[in-house]
Formats: C-alpha cells, sequence, structure tokens
C-alpha cells in the first residue's frame, strides 16, 4: 500500500474542497477545539488514500443532503470508512492514538488550511504514514485490503 503523504493533498468535489495529510498529533491536540469539518483517523482505519478520500466524500455529501447517520462530521467519516452505524463504536475507534490521517473539509481552501496550521501550532508534526487496514478475515477474490474497504463503506452508503 502507498503511504499517505505529509504533504497535504487537496481534493475538488462537487460540495467542496477534501484536504487529507498524514499527522503526528502533539500531546496538545485536542478534536473538540476544531472546527467541525476536522477528523483525525487512526491508520489502522484507512487502507489508502483514494479511501480515505472517498469516504470523505460520502460523509460530507451525507452531511449536506440530511442522509447522515452522525451529526459531526468525524463520526460520519467514521461510517464510511467502517460502514459501522453505532457513533459509539465509531467514538471508539477514533479515539485511538498514533499516527493520523488529517481530513479537513470545506467550502474555501482557505478554511481547510485552518485546522492544520492550528495542529502544527500545537505541536502536531506533518508526517508521512502507512496505511494500516486489515479486513477482518473478510474473503477476496482479488486480495486487496483496499477493495475491502471500500466495500465496507459502499455497504453503508447503500443502505442510505
Amino acid at each position: 500500500m502507498a503511504e499517505i503523504p505529509s504533504r497535504p493533498s487537496l481534493f475538488k468535489t462537487e460540495c467542496g474542497f477534501i484536504l487529507v495529510t498524514g499527522l503526528l498529533p502533539s500531546e496538545k491536540t485536542s478534536l473538540s477545539a476544531l472546527p467541525d469539518r476536522v477528523a483525525l483517523v487512526p491508520v489502522e482505519l484507512v487502507a489508502s488514500l483514494r479511501h480515505i478520500v472517498m469516504a470523505a466524500f460520502r460523509a460530507l455529501r451525507a452531511l449536506t443532503t440530511g442522509r447522515n447517520v452522525a451529526e459531526a462530521f468525524a463520526y460520519e467519516l467514521g461510517a464510511c470508512l467502517t460502514g459501522v452505524r453505532e457513533v459509539s463504536r465509531i467514538r471508539q475507534v477514533l479515539s485511538s492514538s498514533g499516527p493520523k490521517v488529517l481530513v479537513s473539509v470545506c467550502e474555501d481552501v482557505s478554511d481547510c488550511l485552518e485546522p492544520l496550521m492550528t495542529l502544527l501550532a500545537w505541536g502536531s508534526r506533518l508526517t508521512d504514514v502507512e496505511p494500516g487496514y486489515k479486513p477482518d478475515n473478510l474473503p477476496s477474490c482479488s486480495g486487496s485490503a483496499e477493495a475491502l474497504a471500500m466495500e465496507e463503506g459502499a455497504m453503508l452508503e447503500l443502505d442510505r
């Protein structure tokens, strides 16, 4: 699997922009002090850059259209990554420590950069992160962890 780079990647969608980068959070990092449309996702939930971007797009679209499972972007993103509907379980898996993938969604590019700048001011560091998603004994014809991870999120999408 390819790394998620420390260099922020920006994607334009019909619902706004998605910024993704690898991050090593500092002790001062507090997600509650960041804007609503920011998520710090443990690398264990991410199979690839494409997986996290597609999940972010689905979460953003769900929140925009009112078809969301969770009220907060971070939890909706967790649901779209894992296919899990229970917010308490999503909250638990998002709270693990270690390297993260920062996902920021916004209508204006500068609004995506502001949370990143805040995290860096708190002592977080940009870093390349290796996706750590490992399927739970799911059968696969291709052996692709990315395909299995994308399928879990797509199942939630189909249920909406």
